[in-house]
């Protein structure tokens, strides 16, 4: 499933994520030096996985979001998690929220 995307409120670049946590930025580097005007994707605020890279660089931001979204589904299958729809707030407002496989049968 792919993250929902907008833009970063607190840095230039856009951020994915599910309901009011963001997992995911990308932002352009601008500092010089190595990957300066590449695109780059850091997964944070995530147990780390030792079998999936956490940051990534990528030519364009489409590129960037495509990478994130790819690695972000592989985290979650290796962490034996999966996006449930749940109904938060009685039978009218549905969010994404992250279980267990076993859980959510």
């Amino acid at each position: 499933m792919p993250l929902k995307w907008r833009t970063c409120q607190w840095r230039e670049g856009i951020e994915g994520g599910l309901g009011s946590h963001a997992f995911c930025l990308v932002y352009q580097h601008k500092t010089g030096g190595f990957g300066d005007g590449q695109w780059v994707w850091a997964i944070n605020g995530m147990p780390h996985n030792a079998k999936v890279p956490l940051l990534g660089f990528a030519e364009t931001a489409d590129e960037a979001q495509r990478s994130a979204d790819e690695i972000f589904d592989m985290w979650l299958e290796r962490s034996g998690l999966r996006i449930a729809r749940t109904c938060l707030s009685g039978l009218t407002q549905l969010s994404d929220q992250l279980t267990d496989h076993a859980s959510a049968s």
